[in-house]
């Protein structure tokens, strides 16, 4: 037997590696919502969203609808994308709110969230008003001036300026109205005629301890009630019955201009402005007087500083304040001056050399000054100096702070023509107690022409008056009321 040998063969194999690039698989499907829009509070003016984010192939489109909160049905026009913007929201879109998210295979809509708006402060309050025409034909709108606005006890309230009608709220016609309206808290002219007009400007209306009430300005010439008619210059008063009281009669003329009233614990009247007229020959000075309580006789007793010399100068007056040891805190264009009871200048206050013209007394017997020009804002103490740190930021500007109003939480108010250029004001600004801007209030551009007058209601609300015709980018016609 022959044996043939081992023989040992060897294979050689290629491998060979092969790459696969396995293409990606669509799958269409219905949309599905991934995050829900979320409801909450927000403020009325300010802008807010609402957003949806969702999954679906083909790409979904999305419809926004309002309603209740078992029906929120009401389709809303324009809003068909997944995010819905309220640019400028009212209390009257409180609403429930839902989006509907769809495509060719189906839909989904989301769960109706609740959205809240409320009355932000600085932002128009419900109710009527009135509007004022400066002219007295009837095809005339032209839009009359409100320079004063005085709230009273019953919810009425009433308003000076520069017009000839009123067009009461929800009327079709206005009513002839010379200068001074009686306005009731439904925004209504007061139809029995109760207060008297006058045939001239009103600048001030100011309350005396029992409740009459001062009308000033360029008031002239004559001032009717029921057919009645009184010649006055520059100031008369008004009895709580809504007659003109007749034995107050001051001797000012009809080329007198009132802008600021006081009244001390006898309610004698200090009145400050451009005076003119048989003034019991006290003429040294026609800035600033002090009339009787009863006959508004002026005071010969009292004897301000003449206009000269420049120690003791007393310009135009545009504000006063009596405090309470007496004396009399005087704003005039060439600063702040303290006057005794006899009218002679305190020497020992200091006061401010810038024009001032307006005060905000504090319950500490510091004051708040609006000026032009210098810091704009400052406060002082009893003895006329500068409170160090107030305002707590330099202001760059304030334009003509004219006025100044104190509001329930310790903030204040300042208006007037306050534009700045480059900034804008709207003409009124909020202000902390500190004296640094306070921008919680949803004012935006706020008014559109200057405000001659700020007020409180009964209800804390602010009235503003002046030469505007909108607040906000709403119409307002010369009066608007804010919460």
């Amino acid at each position: 037997m022959t044996t043939k040998p081992f023989t040992r063969r060897f294979v050689m194999f290629r491998r060979t590696f092969a790459f696969f690039v396995t293409p990606s698989i669509s799958f269409a499907a219905a949309p599905i919502i991934t995050t829900s829009p979320i409801g909450g509070l927000f403020n009325a003016g300010a802008s807010s969203s609402l957003t949806v984010v969702a999954n679906g192939d083909p790409a979904p489109t999305y419809q926004w609808y309002r309603g209740t909160l078992t029906n929120p049905t009401a389709a809303i026009s324009g809003a068909t994308n997944a995010t819905y913007t309220l640019a400028s929201p009212s209390i009257t879109d409180t609403s429930y709110y839902s989006v509907r998210v769809t495509n060719a295979l189906g839909s989904v809509t989301s769960e109706p969230v609740l959205v809240t708006y409320q009355s932000a402060a600085g932002g128009i309050s419900a109710g009527a008003l009135p509007r004022f025409y400066s002219s007295s034909s009837s095809n005339s709108t032209t839009n009359g001036n409100v320079n004063a606005i005085l709230p009273l006890s019953d919810g009425s309230y009433l308003v000076g300026g520069a017009f000839k009608r009123v067009l009461p709220a929800g009327a079709f016609f206005p009513n002839s109205c010379l200068n001074l309206a009686h306005i009731l808290a439904n925004g209504t002219l007061e139809p029995n005629t109760t207060f008297p007009t006058t045939n001239a400007i009103v600048n001030v209306l100011h309350r005396d301890s029992v409740g009459r009430i001062l009308v000033a300005g360029t008031v002239g010439n004559v001032v009717y009630r029921n057919g009645d008619t009184f010649s006055r210059g520059g100031i008369f008063r008004i009895l709580t019955d809504g007659s003109v009281d007749p034995t107050f009669n001051p001797p000012f003329d009809t080329s007198t201009i009132i802008y600021a009233i006081a009244t001390d614990s006898n309610d004698n009247v200090y009145v400050g402005g451009q005076l003119s007229g048989a003034i019991n020959g006290n003429a040294s000075n026609q800035y600033l007087k002090r009339l009787d309580a009863v006959t508004g006789a002026v005071d010969a007793a009292f004897v301000p500083p003449p206009p000269a010399p420049p120690a003791q100068v007393l310009n135009l007056v545009r504000a006063l304040h009596l405090r309470a040891d007496g004396k009399l805190l005087v704003g005039h264009n060439g600063g702040t001056m303290l006057l005794n009871s006899n009218g002679s200048r305190d020497m020992s206050f200091a006061g401010i050399g810038e024009n001032s013209l307006a005060f905000l007394p504090q319950s500490n017997g510091d004051v708040i000054i609006s000026s032009i020009g210098g810091s704009y804002l400052y406060k002082l103490n009893s003895a006329g100096g500068t409170v160090a740190g107030f305002p707590a930021a330099t202001l760059a500007s304030l334009g003509t702070p004219d006025h100044l109003l104190a509001l329930p939480n310790g903030d204040f108010l300042a208006s007037g023509t306050i534009s700045p250029p480059g900034i804008q004001f709207g003409h009124l600004k909020f202000f902390n107690a500190d004296g640094t801007i306070d921008t919680s209030y949803n004012i935006g551009t706020a008014c559109s022409a200057p405000v001659y007058t700020t007020a409180l209601d009964l209800q804390g609300r602010i009235m503003v008056g002046g030469a505007f015709d909108s607040y906000n980018g709403t119409t307002v016609n010369r009066i608007t009321r804010l919460e």
